[in-house]
């Protein structure tokens, strides 16, 4: 078990498995718990390397960092996990190119242009931008389901199902955007690929 205390401030590790942090067992059964937890745990080990491995360190906590771990003080009840009981989502299918977006939610349809400056962003981020202009566009028939997004890119799966990434700032910038919206929105929000072929 990794134990982490907030002391006056600071954050003392008690436990040297720090980076099981990351492989927390709540991170599959409670909604956005990647999203909180990523950057408590690169916090932590950034500081930790810093220290020398230090385990009696202590480590600042940041505003931001304050502001993630009270999240988790707040969802640590019981009835903040997902429903057991199999749900019938709804489907979402997306698509972006270097012009605009486009997405179908069953028989409904929406499509839109993209400015200059996001045309010239790379296809990830403009098929993460479509998504964010889906669930934007159908935020009223989406609001409180269980809610599959189909993406022909599988670097959008990705940002958006862990809920963070590591190589691109900008792509994990507006996943972080997709994700925090859908937390209050959504009843869940899960990112499948599908080829695009397949997304017409």
């Amino acid at each position: 078990m990794i134990v982490v205390k907030v002391l006056d401030g600071a954050v003392q590790l008690e436990d040297g498995r720090i980076r099981n942090l990351g492989h927390a067992a709540t991170l599959d059964v409670v909604p956005c718990a990647r999203l909180y937890l990523s950057p408590v745990v690169h916090h932590i080990l950034s500081h930790w390397t810093l220290a020398g491995g230090d385990l009696e360190a202590l480590i600042p906590v940041s505003t931001p960092i304050h502001h993630d771990l009270l999240w988790w003080l707040h969802h640590l009840s019981l009835d903040h996990g997902f429903p057991l009981q199999s749900l019938t989502p709804l489907v979402l299918m997306t698509d972006a190119s270097s012009l605009g977006w486009g997405a179908v939610l069953g028989v409904l349809t929406a499509q839109g242009l993209l400015s200059m400056v996001e045309a010239s962003m790379s296809s990830n981020w403009r098929e993460l931008k479509g998504v964010w202009y889906a669930l934007q566009f159908f935020a009223a028939p989406l609001h409180g389901h269980l809610d599959v997004v189909r993406v022909d890119n599988r670097v959008a799966v990705s940002y958006i199902n862990r809920q963070f990434g590591t190589r691109s700032p900008t792509l994990n910038l507006l996943a972080h955007h997709i994700v925090f919206w859908a937390e209050t929105h959504l009843l869940e929000l899960q990112a499948v690929h599908i080829w695009g072929v397949l997304n017409r």
